[in-house]
């Protein structure tokens, strides 16, 4: 998969489309869609922080915005490419057709998610679709390949807290369905940003419910879970796993995260400062040894270096400076 994979390219159809949403959504540009789409604007009243919003918009697999338009139904991860500004992904979607005898939709798609702050100094959150075609994929039977031109969702801080200013936007050609069916699938999904304040409370609201590791689920007879959230993404984790990952670090954490933060070791100026001190020291000192039992025992004289046999305590010197007087006295 790698192989068939133009980085440069995806990270510019991703970058140049997100750019595109954020300044249709912040009221300076026009959308990145064609003459048949379907946009929302609306504010949503919320009293969780922007980051609660960032992280749904930041997970394709979550169940409740799946079941609510606001994500692909079903999706598989492909290919993550790696960016310095964007989070962005090559997933493998399908989309549930809306009446009976009537075959699903598939799409080959990249998936961009970006936190922004505009230039009004309002912080915000984007999340931007577009199809992209692989060379080594081929047409399921089952299913009828859609077009995704653009699907986007903004969400931007306003001057009120607890308020805050929703967009999305719809532009998919769902192939070989008629008008009437192929509006309401496009409408369903641009309409889910009205109802974002309510995903966003089912969402947290399930995220306690399993350990995000273990996918255990505390029994009805238990009064309260014991789940703790791990520090790094906010998921479930229950006693057993939470153990797992403080064990090294010491707090809640999960296995991505904690080999997440292993990967990205980043120097601060802390560590290299004392790297550069403990260079000069290195040039000054001798490297100090690691003295083991052993060492220490054939230092210290109680083993020999030939031998390794314990050595024998020898006493003093005995003094013989009286056989020559005694001799002298006799002869």
């Amino acid at each position: 998969m790698a192989a068939v994979v133009d980085k440069s390219a995806i990270l510019a159809t991703a970058g140049q489309g997100i750019n595109e949403l954020i300044s249709w959504a912040t009221g300076s540009g026009k959308p990145p869609v064609s003459n048949t789409y379907e946009a929302c604007r609306c504010q949503l009243r919320l009293p969780t922080p922007l980051d609660d919003v960032g992280r749904l918009l930041a997970s394709p697999n979550d169940a409740a915005a799946a079941a609510s338009y606001v994500h692909v139904d079903k999706s598989t991860l492909l290919h993550v490419v790696e960016s310095d500004h964007l989070h962005v992904e090559l997933r493998y979607g399908i989309f549930k057709a809306p009446v009976p005898f009537m075959r699903d939709r598939d799409v080959t798609y990249i998936e961009c998610f970006k936190a922004f702050t505009d230039t009004n100094g309002r912080r915000g959150v984007a999340r931007y679709l577009t199809s992209h075609e692989f060379p080594t994929t081929t047409p399921n039977a089952s299913y009828v390949r859609a077009v995704v031109r653009t699907w986007g969702i903004v969400v931007v801080e306003s001057s009120d807290p607890l308020v805050l200013h929703a967009s999305s936007v719809v532009d998919v050609d769902w192939k070989s369905v008629s008008t009437v069916i192929g509006s309401r699938m496009t409408s369903r999904r641009a309409q889910s940003v009205k109802h974002l304040d309510t995903v966003v409370r089912a969402s947290l609201k399930k995220l306690f419910e399993r350990c995000s590791m273990c996918l255990t689920k505390p029994s009805s007879f238990e009064r309260a879970n014991n789940f703790v959230a791990c520090v790094g993404c906010a998921k479930p984790l229950c006693v057993g796993c939470k153990d797992i990952g403080s064990r090294a670090s010491g707090v809640a954490i999960c296995l991505a995260c904690a080999g997440a933060k292993a990967r990205a070791k980043v120097p601060t100026r802390e560590t290299l400062l004392e790297s550069e001190a403990s260079t000069v020291e290195s040039d000054t000192k001798s490297p100090p040894v690691h003295r083991t039992p052993r060492r220490l025992s054939c230092e210290s004289g109680w083993l020999t270096p030939q031998y390794h046999r314990p050595r024998r305590q020898t006493e003093a010197p005995l003094d013989l400076t009286y056989l020559a007087s005694f001799q002298g006295s006799t002869a």
